[in-house]
């Protein structure tokens, strides 16, 4: 017995380790054994994904009349969206400061999910008369393309004379930096609200569709109600 009163902790031997184990030898019997099990798992899992995306859309059909309903009532509040995606702080990050004023004019979002069998999304902006854009609706699609190939499609922005925000942007960012090359283009340091309508790369995750899908549009008005400096969980209790 120790000088603490309590019994000596007993360390296990490595015989006692391996008792009951396999013997290296014949790991890889015992590695097939696991692969066959693990296999059948991974099918149970695809075929249930499948499964719950087609019980999704069935869902989704009954919803919409009622996001309908919501986004007519999200039209009766003032700057409603380019306030719930300032409150939003990954949303907001992604938002030039030159974008905002144009975001006041954002009058509806609507979300179309289940476009295709593999969970394809469409995301709808429709616009109020602006100085910005001659665009009433741009729209950006994440679809896929026979076996579940992944890929973007975006509405081409049509911007009105003096307004390019992307190329105020440009402009704005090639001023802070050392003068570029003549004839090349300066590339936007980071990836902003509009600049996403022209980036068509499926090998980085649609990150704004993904914030506005999954985060935003369940519930707006969490965010629209917050303040600045408030946790998204802190919100009133009408919600």
């Amino acid at each position: 017995m120790s000088d603490t009163g309590e019994p000596p902790v007993k360390k296990l031997k490595k015989s006692d380790l391996d008792a009951g184990s396999t013997p290296e030898e014949n790991l890889p019997e015992v590695f097939r054994e696991y692969n066959i099990v693990q296999n059948a798992l991974n099918i149970i899992a695809e075929q249930s994904s499948g499964v719950i995306i087609r019980i999704e859309c069935n869902y989704n059909a009954i919803k919409t009349p009622y996001l309908e309903q919501r986004n007519e009532i999200i039209k009766k509040i003032p700057r409603f969206w380019i306030t719930a995606f300032m409150n939003h702080p990954k949303m907001a990050a992604l938002i030039a400061d030159e974008e905002e004023d144009c975001l006041n004019y954002l009058s509806a979002i609507f979300v179309e999910d289940c476009i295709d069998p593999y969970n394809g999304y469409r995301v709808h902006f429709h616009f109020s008369p602006n100085p910005y854009m001659e665009n009433e609706v741009i729209t950006r699609n994440y679809y896929h393309h026979g076996e579940g190939v992944p890929c973007l499609l975006s509405s081409v922005i049509n911007w009105k004379p003096g307004y390019d925000l992307l190329h105020i942007i440009r402009r704005r960012y090639a001023l802070s930096r050392s003068p570029p090359q003549p004839g090349r283009p300066v590339p936007l340091f980071r990836q902003t609200f509009f600049s996403w309508f022209d980036d068509l790369s499926t090998s980085v995750k649609d990150t704004i569709g993904e914030i506005l899908r999954d985060e935003i549009w369940i519930n707006p008005l969490q965010y629209y109600l917050l303040s600045e400096h408030e946790n998204a969980v802190n919100v009133v209790d009408c919600i």
